[in-house]
């Protein structure tokens, strides 16, 4: 069974790469985002180039390529930077003239057909949306448009509006034709937000072009979620990777949760930044699309390992929702995905893993 589903990923990935291939025979430098810091470094056998850059789908990005030469290097993270903007103007639902968009206003009322990119994420969306009990679900859109903006409410939104909100969403009632890559929506009202899906897939993008034009190696911080490509030179064990310490100071990190990444990627979900405190109670601003309301504050903090970035993104936000019984249990029957679970004890945390998760225990 793991095998099948796994083999199902890969080959929806292998239709979306190909895709990106076509489109980035001839890649133009990337002056999609504003410009930002460039740290070039000598390396074992070449540079290490790091691009780091803001306002990239709604978050700090850095690109991190080992090259032969300088050249190189900053060509790659160009590209990067390049696919990645492109993916944007595609999937974000806050830009009225992107793809998305134009599903969200239309869907209701005929087909719309999108692009092989925008396709394959539905369709991944689907897959999730089934193996996790309907925890993930990007159909959510009404929900979001509800709580929105959610730092600054100051009551729960009426049961009646959070009721008919939640009769919008449902990611069985997003239609799908894979012959003609149309998608249609059920019902009028409902729209689709990506977010938890579109910043890993843009991240593993990024890697894979960036070493189609000659680095080494590629590392992509996609807000925090990290991709890593191959393995820095002189390092074959991959690059080194940390975890957020939540409590506080975002510099800090959880002292011996350091592990390797190499052709895999990592992605952290939790309650600790985004809140707000509604008559004296804590609420997360994750919702449960099962009940459309914020998910209890019950973890504070999920990290996914696995294989591609859009698995461990995806991942990361449905554990969260599912909890540490159910998502440890999700996770451990996944192929190749470790997760590390932080969950509220007194003033700290306490933290159950998978089996696999380095230096984890459950």
């Amino acid at each position: 069974m793991k095998a099948v589903l796994r083999a199902t990923v890969l080959l929806g990935i292998a239709t979306a790469l190909l895709a990106g291939a076509l489109l980035h025979r001839s890649p133009a430098p990337s002056d999609e985002y504003p410009a930002g810091r460039v740290l070039v470094e000598a390396s074992t056998g070449g540079v290490r180039v790091t691009d780091v850059r803001s306002g990239v789908m709604g978050t700090l990005f850095g690109v991190e390529v080992h090259a032969g030469d300088e050249g190189t290097g900053r060509r790659a993270c160009s590209v990067a930077y390049h696919r990645i903007a492109a993916l944007e103007a595609r999937l974000s639902h806050w830009r009225e003239d992107s793809l998305l968009s134009r599903v969200n206003r239309e869907a209701a009322s005929r087909p719309v057909t999108v692009d092989a990119d925008t396709f394959w994420l539905l369709e991944s969306a689907r897959y999730f949306h089934r193996i996790s009990a309907g925890t993930f679900d990007p159909s959510i859109g009404p929900l979001l448009g509800l709580f929105k903006p959610f730092a600054r409410l100051e009551a729960m939104p009426p049961d009646g509006e959070i009721a008919l909100a939640r009769a919008l969403v449902g990611f069985d009632r997003v239609l799908l034709d894979p012959l003609t890559r149309a998608v249609r929506f059920a019902a009028p009202g409902m729209s689709i937000d990506l977010g938890a899906i579109a910043k890993g897939y843009a991240a593993d993008e990024a890697v894979r072009v960036a070493r189609s034009e000659g680095a080494l190696a590629c590392r992509v911080n996609a807000g925090g979620d990290m991709v890593a490509g191959g393995a820095p030179p002189g390092r074959p064990e991959g690059f080194e990777t940390e975890i957020r310490d939540p409590r506080g100071d975002p510099a800090a990190t959880l002292p011996g949760r350091t592990f390797d990444l190499r052709d895999r990627a990592a992605a952290t979900s939790g309650n600790y930044e985004r809140t707000t405190e509604i008559a004296g109670k804590r609420y997360s601003h994750i919702l449960d699309p099962r009940t459309g309301r914020p998910v209890p504050d019950a973890v504070t903090q999920v990290t996914v390992m696995a294989p591609t970035g859009l698995e461990a993104d995806a991942l990361a936000t449905a554990l969260v929702v599912l909890g540490p019984e159910s998502g440890l249990r999700l996770a451990q029957e996944l192929p190749n995905v470790e997760a590390l679970f932080l969950l509220p004890d007194g003033d700290g945390f306490r933290s159950v893993a998978t089996t696999g998760f380095p230096g984890g225990r459950r």
